[in-house]
């Protein structure tokens, strides 16, 4: 974040707005003439990025709650939600950013439009988006489009985007509303480009599918830098910031001692840590209480960390809690007003992707992406470069192109996820199997994690049953709406 102070007045903004109007109170009352800044709309609709050490990161088993009235991490109750109505206020935004010449809005209209049809689309599968956009011409039951009419929408949104604000980043145009760039367009060009590629990424079971074209577009998107402007690093990243103020202080933080004991780094992700002695982990917890105990100087010692695995029983992680052989979050990073940003979209990430896609044979320069993305991703965490340099060198020293280069990509893309990007690392495991998530009945009584939400249970009780239920027969052979199923785009 590149002002604290802009931040702080917009997100007052978008407090204000969130507690005075819905989005249906932003639209416009034929009978009521009314007029929103733009602005407030573009605020009120930018992308939530989840918060370090929320619910989301002990689902993707990066950290776990353990003590108290702590609970055990649970896959069950997936359900999802159509934002149809809620996209309407974007058309919204448009119409009042042309009334007073504010052309920045429309093409970071599109982007929002993709993103939310993309969490729509890779949680529940087939969805209304064709006849939905049409809501005000009377439409009442808007047909399910497939996947892969979706995701070839969205894609081409999303170069419509690119291209629109190519010239308005050439004016040195800018936006007001944004907590995320201060209104800079020519970031959003590139947040568009690298979103792209997690979409892009995620279709690469359809890979070979000649009309999504998934490798034409990564090798356009990367052989035309000009055209496709990427991150260049992490201070690219769609992030905020936290600051000792009310409301903007980081969450784990000195007045939380609960939630600062109950938080311990995840069993899963400290052992992928040790098993290449990677030095992230000690920038980023500290050694069990037993092990510091017995070596007060132990906290260079890969074996004097350990965590829980979301799978045990609580009773036995309790136990082992209280006897201290899990490690806590580190103290001297964490343990603060500021800690580490909210981060939504990432170089990191991006170089991961572009580094996965190369060892698939899509783009060249795999080694020097995976390089990037390990060496940013230490960076964030405080690494030193020796270390960083002495890490590529030997034990995470790239593999090469084949399946052994791809698991080991794929596993430290989930490292670098760590306390970032929300469901991204759920995702990109459910896509892949790596890593291999700990799952108990402790979790869910089915003992394995849901691959699918189920559509909002309005659409099968009133708003769209037939719709709804031809769309399940399409897709799953059935009219149950199965979390279990498969969607199309990961078969």
């Amino acid at each position: 974040m590149k002002n604290n102070k802009t931040l702080a007045v917009l997100l007052t903004l978008l407090i204000f707005i969130s507690s005075c109007a819905d989005f249906e109170e932003l639209r416009v009352n034929p009978n009521e003439p009314t007029s929103v800044a733009p602005s407030l709309i573009f605020t009120n609709f930018l992308p939530e990025a989840s918060g370090p050490f929320s619910g989301t990161y002990m689902t993707t088993q990066h950290h776990h709650s353990v003590g108290g009235d702590s609970g055990p991490v649970l896959y069950v109750n997936y359900r999802g939600y159509f934002y149809h109505k809620d996209i309407q206020s974007l058309e919204f935004m448009v119409e009042e950013a042309e009334k007073i010449g504010a052309r920045g809005y429309a093409p970071l209209a599109k982007f929002l439009k993709v993103h939310t049809y993309f969490e729509m689309v890779r949680r529940m599968g087939d969805i209304p988006l064709s006849e939905a956009l049409h809501l005000e011409e009377g439409i009442i039951y808007p047909v399910y489009d497939s996947q892969k009419t979706i995701f070839i929408q969205l894609l081409e949104w999303l170069d419509e985007a690119n291209s629109e604000i190519d010239p308005l980043v050439k004016e040195s145009l800018t936006v007001a509303g944004d907590f995320y760039y201060g209104g800079d367009l020519s970031m959003w060009q590139r947040v568009i480009n690298s979103y792209t590629l997690r979409i892009l990424i995620e279709l690469s079971k359809k890979a070979d599918d000649s009309e999504l074209n998934i490798k034409g577009r990564f090798a356009n998107i990367v052989n035309n830098p000009d055209k496709y402007p990427l991150f260049r690093g992490n201070e690219d990243d769609m992030k905020y910031e936290h600051w000792d103020e009310d409301g903007f202080r980081f969450g784990l933080n000195p007045d939380s001692p609960s939630a600062v004991d109950r938080t311990v780094v995840g069993g899963l992700f400290v052992d992928l840590l040790k098993a290449n002695k990677d030095p992230r982990l000690f920038m980023v917890a500290d050694p069990t209480p037993a092990a510091l105990a017995a070596d007060p100087n132990a906290a260079s010692d890969f074996d004097a960390y350990a965590g829980p695995y979301v799978s045990t029983a609580l009773g036995e992680l309790q136990s082992a809690k209280n006897a201290g052989l899990f490690s806590r979050v580190k103290n001297s990073r964490y343990i603060n007003y500021v800690g580490i940003p909210n981060v939504f979209l990432s170089y990191v990430e991006q170089e991961f992707t572009l580094a996965e896609a190369a060892n698939r044979g899509w783009i060249p320069n795999a080694k020097m992406h995976y390089d990037n993305a390990v060496t940013a991703s230490m960076e964030f965490n405080g690494v030193a470069p020796e270390n960083i340099a002495g890490f590529l060198n030997g034990l995470g020293a790239y593999i090469g192109d084949n399946i052994d280069g791809l698991e080991q990509i794929l596993t430290q893309k989930y490292i670098g996820f760590f306390q970032n990007s929300g469901w991204e690392a759920f995702f990109n495991q459910r896509r892949t199997g790596v890593p291999e998530f700990a799952v108990s009945s402790e979790n869910t009584p089915r003992e394995k994690i849901p691959v699918r939400w189920m559509y909002p249970t309005v659409e099968r009780d009133t708003d769209n049953p037939l719709n709804y239920r031809e769309a399940l027969v399409r897709q799953f052979g059935s009219e149950v709406d199965d979390v279990d199923a498969v969607l199309w785009h990961m078969k």
